[in-house]
């Protein structure tokens, strides 16, 4: 019987700048959501990945998902924050 990995992480950030195209994402991964967007732009993606595995139905632009959005914009600024080379603020900059 196979054990079940230990988790090391609550989420995954994944960034991708096009230098050709000039779009930057920004995605964030959890058990249960990806969260997508496009800086610079209202668009983007929200999918839950429990009940819509094939990544189907985007949810970014429903209104009963706005809270969600939310948090789970509220985590990917501060998961990308704190894998940034400079945190916490180094001393010579606070």
């Amino acid at each position: 019987m196979a054990t079940c990995p230990t988790k090391i992480r609550q989420n995954v950030v994944i960034e991708n700048d096009d230098p050709t195209t000039g779009y930057q994402v920004r995605c964030l991964v959890t058990e249960k959501y990806r969260l997508t967007i496009y800086p610079g732009t209202s668009e983007g993606e929200l999918f839950d990945l429990e009940n819509d595995k094939d990544e189907l139905y985007n949810l970014w632009y429903l209104d009963s998902y706005s809270k969600l959005k939310t948090i789970l914009l509220i985590e990917l600024l501060n998961s990308y924050s704190q894998n940034t080379p400079y945190y916490p603020v180094p001393p010579w900059n606070s």
